[in-house]
């Protein structure tokens, strides 16, 4: 097998096993019959379990450590409650993880890390 080959399957492979969060429109969350309305943020593998801060004004969700002024009420226990609180109006149950084939094959929109809604695109098939 040539050195082009496998590193385009190695990246294939990669690709399809980022993580993402997937949030639902509402307090239900995403189930099968709304996967279309559904988003998807990527994970941080750095942060995503650690305290994030919201951003109400802008809708969107920073790990605390880069937001040093963060008002206390606005600070959530990581990456996963603070995205369900801006798309699914509550913390818990927090946004669950899947892969990126998962959202591709649901046609999911795609957001920006920070979880902005003004963020997702649908990604053309």
């Amino acid at each position: 097998m040539s050195a082009g080959i496998c590193l385009l399957f190695f990246v294939n492979i990669n690709y399809a096993s980022e993580r993402y969060f997937v949030c639902g429109p509402d307090e239900d969350g995403c189930y099968k019959d709304i996967y279309h309305y559904c988003a998807c943020i990527p994970y941080d593998d750095e942060h995503a379990q650690t305290p994030y801060c919201l951003d109400f004004n802008k809708l969107t969700c920073s790990p605390l450590e880069q937001v040093p002024d963060c008002d206390p009420g606005m600070i959530y226990k990581n990456q996963g409650s603070c995205l369900a609180t801006i798309f699914q109006s509550e913390s818990e149950p927090p946004c669950p993880v899947r892969n990126h084939s998962f959202c591709l094959e649901n046609d999911m929109a795609i957001c920006d890390a920070n979880g902005r809604p003004e963020s997702c695109r649908y990604v053309a098939k």
